[in-house]
């Protein structure tokens, strides 16, 4: 048997969600709020059988049953906080955040849906030549709210780099003209210390789209609680802490060659002609963070596009309706046309008088 919870309202036994304006628990029927650090979900009866026949027949499945309509929820086996497909009721499974798997901190949502479908309609709006089903107001709907797992590190590096260097300058002398060049060997040492390094950890999610939604600040970081992901998704880690140090390593090593690049001033122009960089300590932590994710599906391809859940910043790419395009021509083509010829007209006109 497998622990479930589910948030209920100790005033109406309604099902509770973290609202992002007041960051506290909040009763959509009531309207109680609770403060998430203290509420004990433990008050109200919560528990779940989670072995099916659906589970028999696919390892990579769980199977939870809803204690509000008795339906039957279906995740992936990393997946810790849903939603009951059948009646909408908060779900989270205490056990996929235990242990190795518990996040040492959590970012809560600092935007609702309602300020994501906003963005996104309004992102919308000054696109041209895309399908007409990227502006769909049912489209804005499907927007999902999803803690994404992160390693983050905090990294020391230590760096040397040696650079070739040249100082020119012009003056006259008597009658001549003398341009003076002198050449430097420049040697630059120093250690750098990076902080808050992340990658997600997640193989569902699209390295390069998230890396996109940076910055990502951490500036409404708080310790780990469950309740903050209640109403929300969230899955666990499935990346190691060791194979996202391998992801950020390149990051790391350009980081600090741009670091000491900086130092090298005073001079007309430099090249480099070597770096030689080392990791003095590398500490990583284990982080949930705020994502509104829409999948769009047009032409057998999946378009993915992400809203930073604390910063607001809204990425993903849009493709390219060649009818929507060749329907604009066809309207205004004839009107440019015309206008040209006018234009055309008055010149003649004027040329000829």
């Amino acid at each position: 048997m497998t622990k479930i919870i589910e948030y209920k309202c100790p005033a109406c036994g309604g099902a509770l969600a973290f609202d992002s304006h007041s960051q506290k628990l909040k009763c959509p029927y009531c309207d109680s709020e609770y403060d998430v650090e203290t509420f004990d979900p433990n008050q109200m009866s919560h528990s779940a059988i989670s072995h099916s026949q659906t589970e028999e027949a696919d390892p990579l499945v769980k199977a939870y049953v809803c204690q509000s309509c008795a339906g039957e929820i279906l995740t992936d086996i990393n997946t810790g906080a849903t939603i009951c497909p059948y009646c909408g009721n908060k779900v989270i499974v205490p056990s996929q955040f235990e242990g190795k798997f518990e996040p040492e901190f959590i970012v809560p949502f600092q935007f609702d849906r309602r300020q994501a479908k906003d963005a996104y309609r309004e992102h919308m709006e000054h696109l041209d030549f895309i399908p007409d089903i990227f502006k769909a107001d049912a489209r804005f709907d499907e927007i999902t709210g999803l803690y994404v797992p992160f390693w983050v590190f905090d990294v020391t590096t230590e760096g040397a780099a040696k650079y070739n260097a040249v100082m020119t300058r012009s003056y006259i002398s008597g009658d001549f003209n003398v341009q003076e060049t002198r050449h430097f060997v420049v040697n630059r040492h120093g250690k750098f210390e990076f902080n808050k390094i992340p990658a997600d950890a997640s193989r569902k999610m699209n390295d390069q789209l998230m890396d996109s939604l940076e910055p990502i600040s951490f500036f409404k970081v708080k310790q780990f609680e469950r309740g903050y992901m209640a109403g929300y998704y969230a899955s666990r880690y499935d990346v190691s802490e060791e194979e996202c140090r391998m992801r950020i390593q390149d990051r790391i090593n350009s980081t600090t060659k741009a670091a000491l690049d900086a130092t090298v001033t005073g001079y007309s122009s430099y090249s480099s002609t070597g770096y030689q960089i080392n990791i003095l300590d590398t500490k990583g932590h284990y982080a949930l963070y705020p994502v509104w994710i829409l999948n769009v599906k047009w032409n057998n391809d999946i378009y993915t596009f992400a809203m930073n859940g604390e910063t607001g910043k809204l990425v993903g790419s849009f493709p390219f309706d060649q009818k929507a395009f060749n329907r604009y021509v066809l309207i205004h083509g004839p009107l440019f046309a015309l206008f040209i010829f006018g234009l055309m007209m008055i010149f003649m006109t004027f040329m000829g008088g």
